[in-house]
């Protein structure tokens, strides 16, 4: 998140970027950033991290998206699974 964001919520509702640049650090050790939709869900963004990944080194080592979860760090500083709602 942007230095001086005070609201989390305002930060994600804003209008004015309808993106956000996020980090990747995929099993393999290669960082990806790129901007995603505030709007994506994590199966979308996913989906969108595999197909950029398939061009990085080290991709062939990868298992199928499926055997990953998303973690990311909280704003307390603690790591956090995210889950992917299934339908």
């Amino acid at each position: 998140m942007p230095p001086g964001v005070d609201c989390p919520m305002e930060f994600w509702t804003k209008e004015e970027n309808q993106d956000v640049a996020v980090d990747f650090l995929l099993p393999t050790g290669v960082y990806l950033n790129f901007p995603v939709s505030r709007n994506a869900n994590l199966s979308t963004i996913k989906k969108v991290l595999w197909h950029r990944a398939q061009y990085e080194p080290l991709f062939h080592m990868l298992s199928d998206p499926e055997a990953y979860v998303f973690t990311c760090v909280n704003q307390t500083a603690e790591q956090q699974e995210l889950e992917i709602g299934r339908a």
